[in-house]
């Protein structure tokens, strides 16, 4: 039978493997502000679902938003430098406007891909340990150490190099406490990234150390709530991986365009199977009622989800005659959460403050998604929060060292047109 090309209306519930293959297609359709929508709906839940967070980017470039893509792009291969999806659209979106940033995500690429020359036009670093990866293909973990520690002396500006010195040192059978004091090292110099807090957790549960360890392993958890780095590291039964959402879904709340739909094949179902029509938008199964009686399951839940109406930031007004005028001044309006990194840990603890770290960010991503609003989130007492502003941190019980901090502020946003 043949249908026609409909759209499916909010309501059907989906897993993450549907979601993702949802998002995939909505851009490979073109879709990319249903992407941004549904990716949105998703993360809302389900914060740092790193892949979705990557389409989500994808969605933002598609819709013009390099920069907003950019800066998620470069937090996912902060904390999982091994993304290698992500490390080749950073190279895609970097090439022709900041040529140090896509040669850096070329090289981590090409060491990804697992090339099997060495190729001459790379990073020094990334040279010597495609050497590295071979050499432990072949088994030969000596000539691997070697490789791997030109590829450290390079100073590679990555993480990747540190990595493979962990997995070589096992193959070597260092002993416990020197891969514990690499990883130690290791974890010192690239706090964000995963992969030493994993396998620092890990050492602490062989060295009796579990309250810290479940600590840990809980704020990796925050900050991947699939286990994608887990997984990758210890396989997918993984003996933590209790602490890990093991079932993720959720109603989807917007309307699934017509031409996603047929891209995923959902208007070419035959009888008995859910059937789209337009009456009221939504999904139809012709067995549904009789299964439904016979308390067997349907292949689509509808629910009936009231609206919700999102905060429009272009509307905020005051109740007083004063005008926003955002545009006053001809600067991009900007959206900047201003906090403090060590006040927010001492009230309410660190796998608190992880949380909040992450729903501040994904405030800050959602917001820079809109249209007519950049976003930023600064901690006054964070160098590598200032970093990119060139402002000093400031002492957080220090009003007037904050007072200048904000002048410092705004200042540098108003270099960028902000």
């Amino acid at each position: 039978m043949k249908l026609e090309q409909l759209e499916i209306a909010k309501g059907i519930h989906v897993n993450r493997a549907q979601m993702l293959s949802i998002l995939q297609t909505a851009l490979e359709r073109g879709e990319g502000r249903f992407a941004l929508a549904a990716g949105e709906e998703w993360l809302n839940i389900y914060p740092y679902d790193l892949h979705v967070e990557y389409l989500r980017a994808a969605a933002l470039a598609q819709d013009g938003k390099r920069k907003m893509a950019l800066q998620i792009l470069m937090r996912l291969v902060e904390l999982d430098p091994e993304f290698i999806e992500a490390q080749a659209q950073i190279l895609k979106l970097s090439r022709r406007v900041q040529a140090e940033l896509a040669e850096k995500a070329r090289s981590a690429q090409t060491v990804l891909e697992n090339a099997t020359a060495v190729p001459n036009d790379i990073a020094l670093w990334a040279q010597h340990l495609l050497r590295a990866q071979m050499a432990y293909a072949k088994q030969d973990f000596q000539e691997a150490e070697g490789h791997v520690q030109s590829a450290l002396r390079a100073e590679p500006g990555s993480p990747l190099p540190a990595i493979t010195h962990i997995r070589v040192a096992r193959k070597l059978e260092f002993s416990w406490m020197a891969i514990d004091k690499l990883i130690e090292l290791y974890r010192s110099q690239w706090p964000e990234t995963l992969h030493f807090k994993l396998m620092d957790a890990e050492s602490m549960v062989e060295s009796g150390r579990e309250d810290e360890a479940v600590e840990l392993l809980h704020e990796c958890a925050a900050l991947d709530i699939t286990g994608q780095v887990a997984k990758r590291i210890w396989g997918e039964d993984f003996r933590f991986q209790s602490l890990w959402a093991q079932e993720l879904s959720l109603p989807l709340k917007v309307s699934i365009p017509a031409s996603v739909t047929a891209g995923l094949g959902w208007n070419n179902l035959k009888s008995g199977q859910a059937l789209v029509t337009e009456k009221r938008g939504v999904l139809v199964n012709h067995a549904m009622s009789k299964a439904k009686s016979k308390g067997e399951a349907y292949p689509v839940d509808l629910l009936d989800n009231q609206p919700e109406t999102p905060l429009d930031l272009e509307s905020l007004t005051t109740e007083t005659s004063l005008d926003l005028s955002l545009n006053a001044d001809t600067r991009f309006p900007s959206f900047v959460v201003l906090t403090s990194k060590e006040a927010l840990k001492q009230k309410y603890g660190r796998n608190a403050f992880n949380e909040i770290d992450a729903a501040i960010r994904h405030l800050i991503t959602s917001t820079s998604a809109l249209p007519n609003w950049d976003a930023s989130m600064v901690y006054i007492d964070d160098a590598d929060s200032l970093r990119r502003y060139q402002v000093t941190p400031a002492d957080a019980s220090n009003p007037w060292q904050i007072k200048n901090l904000i002048a410092d502020l705004d200042e540098s946003l108003r270099t960028q047109g902000e």
